[in-house]
């Protein structure tokens, strides 16, 4: 809607002015929340999309191709990526394995449904934590569809892993370090399996690559409200830390992101297929010379 509304000023061409609309627009959503990775490569896609418009280019003619770039975006590199993963993905399930999984992640619910589609006989153990606890949601879609599943929070993963032959999680990035940026408690998760020798499987979509380096999750990270932790548990209607705000020198560090180590991570599936962790850099820097090579 954005860019079909957009009007250019007289003598001016929709190349050289859309830019500096869009900006002010883009500095708008930092301003509500900091910029993820993989809306940072979604503008530098719509970018390439308008450096890669002819100068004599009607109006009208600007507008449908920057709209057919941000569809084909949307298309391609989010919703038959995870279509993708999810077909690289259940072929590393095996009858009778354990599937772990920490909160909730499209890619794994794709791949784990396409692997009972398929006929894999497995279970699935979810992991889950405050204060979302968005794994419910992944519980429910699971044991919908007729997976015989367990539900475990984070404090457990100790012993819940401990049957698991595979953990899978969902990532929000990977860099170019080899490290990898997953919801807040999947360092803990990844650690736990590694102690016990079980496979860690990443899912992670390669327009959520990301060309930076992250050693830790303490100088770049987002953070959430505080009072998501002080809420009540389950039908009490208290909470130990209703009133945090009027004790001195108290503060609640809600955070989003975790930064899992390499050596944590056993393989990596993609869009563009399997890799080892190690392979990542390899990625990231074809990745980003094909997008600069259609400049």
């Amino acid at each position: 809607g954005v860019i079909r509304e957009y009007r250019v000023p007289p003598g001016k061409t929709l190349q050289r002015t859309i830019e500096g609309h869009l900006k002010a627009l883009i500095g708008f959503l930092v301003e509500c929340r900091p910029l993820s990775n993989s809306m940072g490569n979604a503008i530098n896609s719509l970018k390439s999309d308008i450096l890669r418009i002819a100068p004599d280019t009607p109006d009208d003619d600007a507008r449908d191709e920057l709209v057919a770039g941000i569809e084909s975006f949307i298309r391609e590199k989010i919703h038959l990526a995870v279509h993708s993963i999810a077909d690289l993905g259940w072929r590393k399930i095996r009858d009778g394995d354990v599937i772990a999984t920490y909160g909730f992640s499209s890619t794994i619910e794709a791949t784990l449904l396409r692997a009972k589609t398929c006929g894999r006989v497995f279970r699935v153990i979810v992991l889950d934590s405050r204060p979302d606890f968005a794994g419910k949601a992944l519980l429910r879609s699971l044991a919908a569809n007729g997976l015989e599943c367990s539900y475990a929070l984070l404090s457990g993963a100790a012993y819940a892993l401990k049957e698991a032959t595979k953990v899978f999680i969902g990532a929000d990035s990977f860099f170019l370090n080899g490290a990898m940026r997953g919801h807040i408690g999947s360092a803990l998760v990844a650690s736990v399996a590694a102690s016990l020798s079980v496979p860690v499987v990443a899912f992670c979509e390669m327009y959520k690559f990301c060309d930076k380096v992250e050693l830790d999750a303490i100088v770049n990270n987002e953070l959430g409200s505080p009072d998501l932790l002080a809420r009540p548990l389950g039908s009490s209607g208290s909470s130990p830390l209703a009133n945090w705000r009027d004790v001195p020198k108290l503060r609640l560090l809600n955070l989003t992101y975790d930064v899992v180590p390499i050596e944590y991570v056993s393989m990596v599936i993609t869009d563009v297929g399997m890799i080892p962790p190690t392979s990542v850099p390899v990625v990231i820097r074809e990745y980003h010379k094909s997008l600069n090579d259609d400049v």
